[in-house]
Formats: structure tokens, C-alpha cells, sequence
């Protein structure tokens, strides 16, 4: 009896450091950042925190332990933030144009409600405030409530918007133009602007959003007119 109990006490022992070590945040290999050591599932053997070059940086991955998906991801001022567009096929959500290379390259297009769901464990959609924080580790003089001076050519990739509305993308976030889908397989702008929903609400109908444009060098956010059912691309935030 006595060794059975000492068993016992000792995995249990065991099986709580291993579940405080899994969701240490601090470690890129936890399953804080989707990957459980324990079962391996889908992302296998891959260590987060892993690096890969995307548009001409090195960066960390880490693996969506929903479908083995790697995504690279930065750190700007207080935040990290994935430096490429959610790409996880959840119900409802749509390539542009229904073709299936264009998720590749700007990943899925979700409604607000979908997009509030769908960000890996650990992650989040990032809210209207969280936006302009990042907006202010860029510009520090951001201050108006309807767009942020220069931010935007500092989050572009260096290539794929239309007419040469290329950016420098001095902080690896590599913003890309992935346009949305307005109504019953209505998509536009793909080139032209990339359209980031936000966790803030205007009203139960319509939700914030922020949008860069391939001729400006400002950052756009608004809620004014951009109702919940739209598809639109998402970027997710890190919860710490």
C-alpha cells in the first residue's frame, strides 16, 4: 500500500510540472505557444520558436497544434503578433476568389464572429487599443482616432502591393494586401488594401477594423460602416 501510494504521489508530482512547464509562456516550446510535447499530434516533433526567413527576416514559428500549420511571429514594442495572416480553415471562411494559392499567400477571410473564435490557443484577436499600441511603438506621435502617420509603410512587405504602394517593413510584421469578400463571393481589393478585423464592436451589427492602403503611408482604423457578416483577414496577438 505504501508503495503504491508513493507511486502515485510521485506521477501525480510529475504530471503537474510537466503541465506547468507546457503552458510557461516564456518557453517557445510550450503548448502556451500550440504545441503539447506530451502527445506530439499533428505539429510532431517541431520546436517552437524554430526559424525561418520570410520576407527577407528571420523569424520564430511557432506550429497550430489544430492542423500542423507554422506561422512566424515578431515582437513589436510590448506585443507579439503573428507577421502573417491566420490561415485556418474554420467554417464559413474563404480563400479570395475561392482559389486556394490565395490563402496561401494572404491567408482566409472570416466574419467578425468567426474571427473573434478562430486565433490558436494563446492567442487573440487583437482589439481596436491593441492595434494602436502597435501603431505607437512605430509612431509615438499616433494620436488622432482615425488613422496613424506613416505606420503603414513601416508594415508593408517591400513587395506585392499594386502600383510600387510597397512599404520597408522595418519591423517584420509584413503587412499584405488580401482585400475581403463584401457579399455572396463579392471579393475586391486583393493588391490594393489589407483589411484586419478587430475584437472591438460599434454596435451588435458592425465592427471595428483597420485598413492599409496600397497608396498611403497612414494606417486606417474605423468603425463606421463595416458590418460583422463581411470577410475579412485576421492577425492574431499573443495574450501576454
Amino acid at each position: 500500500m505504501i508503495s503504491k501510494f508513493l507511486l502515485f504521489s510521485a506521477m501525480f508530482l510529475f504530471a503537474s510540472c510537466v503541465s506547468i512547464e507546457r503552458n510557461n509562456p516564456d518557453d517557445p516550446g510550450s503548448s502556451y505557444f500550440g504545441k503539447d510535447k506530451m502527445s506530439g499530434g499533428l505539429c510532431g516533433d517541431f520546436l517552437n520558436g524554430t526559424e525561418r526567413e520570410h520576407y527577407g527576416k528571420s523569424k520564430a514559428q511557432f506550429c497550430d497544434a489544430r492542423d500542423g500549420k507554422k506561422y512566424v511571429y515578431v515582437r513589436i514594442g510590448s506585443q507579439t503578433w503573428l507577421a502573417e495572416n491566420l490561415n485556418f480553415n474554420a467554417s464559413g471562411s474563404k480563400c479570395y476568389n475561392d482559389q486556394e494559392n490565395n490563402c496561401d499567400t494572404y491567408g482566409r477571410l472570416y466574419s467578425w464572429g468567426a474571427a473573434k473564435e478562430v486565433c490558436p490557443v494563446g492567442w487573440h484577436l487583437p482589439s481596436i487599443g491593441d492595434w494602436l499600441a502597435l501603431m505607437k511603438s512605430i509612431n509615438p506621435g499616433c494620436y488622432r482616432s482615425d488613422f496613424c502617420d506613416l505606420a503603414a509603410i513601416n508594415l508593408k512587405t517591400t513587395n506585392g502591393w499594386s502600383s510600387n504602394g510597397n512599404g520597408i517593413d522595418d519591423y517584420g510584421f509584413s503587412a499584405l494586401p488580401g482585400g475581403a469578400e463584401y457579399s455572396g463571393d463579392d471579393f475586391d481589393y486583393v493588391g490594393e488594401y489589407g483589411i484586419w478585423w478587430s475584437a472591438s464592436e460599434n454596435n451588435s451589427n458592425k465592427a471595428q477594423y483597420i485598413v492599409i492602403h496600397y497608396a498611403s503611408e497612414n494606417v486606417g482604423y474605423y468603425d463606421d460602416d463595416k458590418n460583422k457578416s463581411l470577410l475579412q483577414s485576421v492577425r492574431c496577438l499573443r495574450d501576454n
